[in-house]
């Protein structure tokens, strides 16, 4: 009974903890949505935690009269341009390393980590002088290859133990059956392995998405990211439109949660059964 009574008691903190660490998480969101709601006066002053006001203004200024949609549509093209790109590199590699493990393959995998591990302010002068050179500074391209220099190792790293979990057995049987590696890994590995890949592609799209002293410094006029530009919008001569600034926030977290709902079956299947 006793031991009942205790289980009962740490299943209660947990739950409370975790609804601390929740309530924690959820708050900044619920902020931005109820300030992205109100006016000026009634962020600075003493307005109650809950909404008593609905401005649509706000999301007019943004969205049609400053065209904020614009940087939005900026980001998906590149965080999804760079996902893809990222996704058609590393699996072959991942594979390759996974599979046929042989002298210092057995390391290269730890090599090719370290690479992320280096801050992105080292990478800023050289890769600046060289898409300067190639006249890729400002444009989409030279954006999603910026971001493949820290997404790349971080792929090929996750994609390697999520091949590594797949049986090795059932890929041999596909040879015996008369299909190429290149056959096993479209036909077996990869739908195996799609939480794997469902998991590291969300990873890789998210940092193109939220990262933003690329996108400062390579991005133009016309290329500008939705992070840069809620930046500029914030750091005015004027002071901090707050209800602007949370309205742009609103429009920045919107594809998030739309990419996660795609994404979201994968994932917790993976979840499920272990492999993320």
């Amino acid at each position: 009974m006793k031991m009942k009574t205790k289980s009962i008691i740490v299943t209660v903190l947990i739950a409370v903890a975790l609804l601390i660490v929740l309530l924690f998480e959820l708050f900044p969101i619920y902020w931005a949505i109820v300030s992205s709601l109100r006016a000026r006066e009634e962020i600075v002053g003493m307005a109650p935690i809950y909404p008593t006001s609905f401005k649509i203004q706000n999301f007019y200024d943004v969205f049609v009269k400053w065209k904020y949609y614009e940087y939005v549509v900026n980001s998906v093209i590149v965080a999804t341009g760079n996902t893809v790109l990222v996704l058609l590199v590393t699996l072959p590699a991942a594979y390759a390393l996974a599979r046929f493990r042989m002298g210092v393959a057995r390391h290269l995998s730890f090599w090719i980590l370290t690479n992320r591990m280096a801050p992105p302010a080292a990478f800023l002068l050289p890769l600046y002088m060289l898409f300067s050179f190639l006249r890729l500074s400002g444009t989409f391209i030279g954006l999603i290859l910026a971001y493949c220099v820290f997404n790349i190792p971080l792929s090929i790293w996750l994609l390697t133990a999520a091949i590594e979990s797949i049986p090795r057995d059932i890929e041999e049987a596909a040879m015996l059956d008369g299909l190429s590696p290149f056959g096993v890994l479209t036909k077996i590995t990869i739908p195996l392995a799609k939480s794997g890949i469902a998991s590291t592609g969300l990873l890789t799209w998210l940092f193109a998405w939220n990262h933003y002293i690329f996108g400062m410094i390579l991005s133009g006029p016309d290329t500008k990211l939705i992070t840069v530009a809620l930046g500029d919008f914030a750091l005015t001569t004027v002071g901090i439109e707050w209800e602007y600034v949370a309205t742009m926030t609103v429009g920045t977290i919107i594809p998030v949660f739309v990419v996660l709902f795609i994404v979201r079956r994968a994932i917790v299947s993976g979840f499920a059964f272990g492999k993320i």
